[in-house]
């Protein structure tokens, strides 16, 4: 773990105990997390790793996946801390390593000091291995770090969940995807295949920040999935929805159309051209 502490009247080796310290209370709050992490460790590339469970009883039997991560300690003045997005230099030999192991969870903690006091902003990044393959893609020759771009730690349990979830499912379908070039996400879609995505059930992908991985679905091998690219969702629109509508005790419509806009609220239910 490297750290940059010359905004801060603290050690390196302090900055990178206090950075491990806070994104473990983030999220060992999460009933469902375990979050395992080194300090002063000697593992090339990686911080330990974050533990998904089913539900609260976190036992063998009930373990959904693991995430490795990797966690950056980072020393910024105090008005930086505000920052809805940050900027942060990432080594391309560990890079490819993460793309060879399938992927990681990379979080930034930046850090300052008031009144001898710290505080903490955590970002994060997922770099699963399309995403990787299409950074190497603009690499040049000798080029030995990228800056790339990170996002704020989602601040809700349920939605640090969900991004732990998020990841390890993409990871999974992505593990066999070393690209070592990149996919032009228009190129692909103009081919008229069947493509999902993985859609938590309240809708919140909508409106996120982060854009949401779709999958291409192979015609030829049930089960398999073929990653696409990062798609931002606005707004849906949900044929067929199964709702009656009586008039005098007489059913006149069994179904409807409903437009959803940010986080799943709705923007409007059509029965038909004239009743919405």
């Amino acid at each position: 773990m490297s750290v940059l502490g010359e905004h801060m009247n603290i050690s390196n080796a302090n900055i990178e105990k206090l950075a491990i310290a806070h994104l473990m209370q983030e999220l060992a709050v999460c009933p469902c997390l375990n979050p395992i992490f080194n300090v002063d460790d000697k593992i090339l590339s990686w911080d330990g790793e974050i533990q998904l469970f089913k539900d609260k009883n976190q036992g063998k039997k009930n373990i959904v996946g693991r995430c490795p991560v990797q966690v950056k300690g980072h020393g910024v003045p105090l008005e930086k801390l505000t920052k809805e997005s940050i900027r942060y230099s990432v080594s391309i030999d560990d890079l490819r390593v993460y793309q060879q192991d399938g992927g990681i969870l990379y979080f930034v903690i930046s850090i300052s000091e008031k009144n001898e006091r710290p505080y903490f902003k955590a970002y994060y990044n997922e770099f699963l291995p399309l995403d990787i393959g299409n950074i190497l893609s603009t690499i040049e020759d000798g080029q030995k770090e990228k800056t790339l771009m990170f996002f704020p730690l989602p601040t809700t349990k349920i939605e640090k969940e969900r991004l732990i979830t998020q990841f390890i499912r993409d990871r999974f379908l992505q593990f066999n995807s070393a690209y070592e070039s990149p996919i032009r996400l228009q190129d692909v879609i103009s081919k008229h295949s069947t493509y999902v995505f993985w859609a938590p059930s309240d809708f919140s992908f909508l409106g996120n920040n982060r854009p949401t991985y779709i999958y291409e679905k192979s015609k030829e091998r049930k089960g398999i999935y073929f990653p696409v690219g990062r798609v931002r969702f606005d707004k849906m629109t949900v044929q067929n929805v199964p709702l009656k509508i009586k008039v005098d005790g007489e059913v006149f419509f069994n179904n409807a159309r409903i437009d959803l806009k940010y986080k799943g609220k709705i923007n409007a239910i059509f029965f038909n051209r004239g009743l919405s």
